[in-house]
C-alpha cells in the first residue's frame, strides 16, 4: 500500500519500487490522501496555480489512473482530503482565509491539523484494517507541508491499527539525498535502512511520471535521474530507491 498526499507522489517517490513488486506478484493499493485541488500546468505554459478546483482535479484523476496502469497498481483509494491551498478561478484561497470554502464539495475533512484530527485518522485506520498490507509506504516527517500531514495521518493509523489487532507489515517512508547519505556520520544522518535495485524498472517509472503531464519538466525528470544513480551506488546497482523503515508491527 503506497499512502500519498497526491497525484504523482507515489511515482515520484516509489515508482520503481511499486513496479518491481507488482513484477513480483504483489497487489498494490494506492491511497491518495488529498483531493488534489490544486497545483497543475494544464495548459503547459508553466502556470500551476490559476486554475479552479473542479477543473484541476479532472485532470489529476486522469492522469493518477493512466500512470497507475503503467505500474500495475491494482487498486486507487481517494480520501478527498480538503488541500490546504487553490485557485477559485479569481484568486488563491489559503486555509484559514476568509476566500477558502471549507465546505467545497471537492474535499472532505481537510487535512490540515492531520496530528489532532482524529476523524482523518480513524478513516486511514479503517483502510489499514481492512487491507492489512505487509507495507506501507508514505512520506516523510519532515517532507513537504501537505506531504507531512499525510504522513502524520498515516504514522497515526499505523499504530493505532496495530494497537486494536490488524495484522501489518512494515513503515516505511522515502529518503532524498538531503536527508541522508549511506556513508554520513548516524549520529547526524541515517541512513535508509531499505534500498530497493529498480534498474530494471526505472524505464516504467519514468513512463508513470511523464502520464501526470500537468506535474514534471525536464528538469524535474533530470533530478529524479541524478537521485536514483545516487541510490544506486550505494546499492551498488544503475538506480535504486531509498527507505527507512520506521515501524515494523512483527517486533512490536
Amino acid at each position: 500500500m503506497v499512502a500519498m498526499a497526491h497525484a504523482n507522489d507515489m511515482e515520484t517517490y516509489a515508482g520503481g519500487t511499486v513496479a518491481k513488486f507488482v513484477d513480483e506478484g504483489y497487489r498494490v493499493i494506492l491511497v491518495m490522501l488529498t483531493a488534489n485541488m490544486a497545483g497543475a500546468d494544464i495548459h503547459q505554459d508553466g502556470n500551476f496555480m490559476e486554475h479552479a478546483p473542479k477543473e484541476v482535479m479532472a485532470v489529476r484523476e486522469k492522469e493518477t489512473h493512466e500512470a497507475a496502469q503503467i505500474l500495475g497498481v491494482d487498486t486507487i483509494l481517494q480520501m478527498g482530503f480538503k488541500d490546504s491551498v487553490y485557485h477559485t478561478g479569481k484568486e488563491l484561497a489559503w486555509l484559514g482565509d476568509q476566500n477558502y470554502d471549507v465546505h467545497h464539495p471537492a474535499g472532505a475533512e481537510p487535512i490540515a491539523a492531520a496530528a489532532g484530527n482524529f476523524r482523518c485518522i480513524k478513516r486511514m485506520q479503517t483502510i489499514l484494517e481492512k487491507y492489512e498490507p505487509q507495507i506501507v509506504i508514505t512520506h516523510s516527517l519532515s517532507s513537504g507541508y501537505e506531504h507531512t500531514c499525510a504522513a502524520q495521518i498515516v504514522n497515526q493509523a499505523f499504530g493505532q491499527a496495530v494497537k486494536d489487532g490488524a495484522k501489518l507489515g512494515s513503515l516505511w517512508i522515502p529518503t532524498q539525498v538531503r536527508h541522508a547519505a549511506w556513508e554520513s556520520d548516524v549520529r547526524l544522518f541515517a541512513s535508509p535502512s531499505v534500498l530497493i535495485d529498480v534498474t530494471d524498472y526505472w524505464t516504467l517509472k519514468l513512463k508513470a511520471l511523464r502520464a501526470h503531464q500537468s506535474q514534471h519538466s525536464k528538469n524535474s525528470i533530470r533530478k529524479l535521474e541524478i537521485i536514483g544513480q545516487y541510490w544506486g551506488i550505494a546499492r551498488q546497482c544503475r538506480y535504486a530507491e531509498p527507505f527507512f523503515c520506521v515501524y515494523d508491527a512483527k517486533h512490536r
